[in-house]
């Protein structure tokens, strides 16, 4: 953080006055960038802008996912791999494409892997890109009034990102996106150019995508039986107490234990009783090896002592299953 937000940041506590005047500061300060050209603060402190922001995520678990994200890693990391500029990992809802985004943004928080800079964006169906440029204007400290063109933002963001080695995340796409549209400097793979060796890396359910942007594709796969009730399995103990507790009183204890019996789901703390096991792995396998539906149900479940419930479940499950008979992860 440079020297002078900490100064205003202590002067901020002294009150209402001075905040007064920082304000005023801040808007005539704006208003001289403006007159000289200058679309943001970092224009003048370019060495301000943070690499890379942490995004809160989980765990990738289960051998498929860990084997992708090592691919993916080997694609952007490897010297060998130069070539390779734009990956683009598909795969149906659910299966943890995501997921394996997130911890590649988050990969970059422990080392630069010479890269300057890491760009997330979210860009969803209803294609906007001047949402887009929004959302990396508030990662390069660019801002533009609200009627700004985005032939204007474009040209703002191409200047930023040009002389940098940045690496540009995209999560979400539907169809083909216009990078140089955006401001984004011409990147490609299987070029011989070497200026800056910037790296683009997106997820969308369909494959056709990766074609249109010219990327190197990767199937993201679902978690096969046995991974998928490891993490199913694993999620619903997350919420799961002994019977026997230190805090409780013997009675207690007993009676607890008693209850859970009678409902069917007596829990150790390590395991589900046999009557629940069955019905939680038919839970596990109804969500077709999607690692959102295992964590998403699972911590519904997580809890749940009476039988009926999980049996309620898996009904509902299956009937859901029905209505979307064509849904088979591979």
């Amino acid at each position: 953080m440079p020297w002078y937000f900490s100064v205003l940041a202590c002067l901020a506590q002294t009150g209402p006055p001075i905040l007064t005047f920082l304000n005023e500061g801040f808007t005539f300060i704006s208003g001289l960038c403006g007159c000289f050209g200058i679309t943001s603060y970092q224009s003048i402190f370019p060495n301000g802008i943070p690499r890379c922001q942490e995004i809160p995520s989980v765990e990738v678990s289960g051998e498929k996912p860990t084997q992708t994200l090592n691919e993916i890693k080997k694609l952007m990391f490897n010297e060998e791999n130069n070539h390779v500029s734009i990956i683009g990992l598909y795969g149906m809802g659910g299966v943890g494409k995501t997921t394996l985004l997130t911890e590649l943004n988050n990969e970059f928080v422990k080392t630069s892997h010479g890269f300057d800079l890491v760009v997330w964006v979210v860009v969803s169906k209803d294609l906007d890109l001047k949402n887009i440029q929004d959302q990396i204007g508030d990662k390069l400290s660019l801002s533009w009034p609200e009627a700004t063109q985005i032939h204007k933002q474009c040209k703002d963001i191409f200047k930023v990102l040009n002389n940098k080695k940045f690496v540009l995340l995209l999560d979400d796409i539907w169809k083909r996106v216009d990078l140089q549209e955006i401001g984004i400097p011409y990147v490609r793979n299987n070029t011989k150019e070497v200026k800056n060796r910037s790296k683009i890396v997106f997820t969308t359910r369909i494959k056709s995508v990766c074609e249109s942007m010219g990327a190197r594709p990767i199937k993201v796969k679902c978690l096969d039986e046995d991974e998928a009730w490891n993490l199913f399995h694993q999620t619903v103990l997350g919420a799961y107490e002994p019977c026997s507790s230190s805090n409780n009183t013997a009675d207690d204890e007993s009676g607890a234990c008693f209850l859970s019996f009678l409902f069917g789901a007596k829990i150790t703390g390590t395991e589900l009783d046999p009557f629940i096991r069955d019905l939680a792995k038919d839970i596990a396998k109804e969500c077709l090896g999607l690692p959102l539906a295992l964590l998403a149900i699972g911590r519904a479940m997580a809890g749940k002592k009476e039988l009926q419930q999980w049996e309620y479940a898996l009904s509902t499950l299956r009937g859901s299953a029905s209505s979307f008979p064509g849904i088979v992860c591979h």
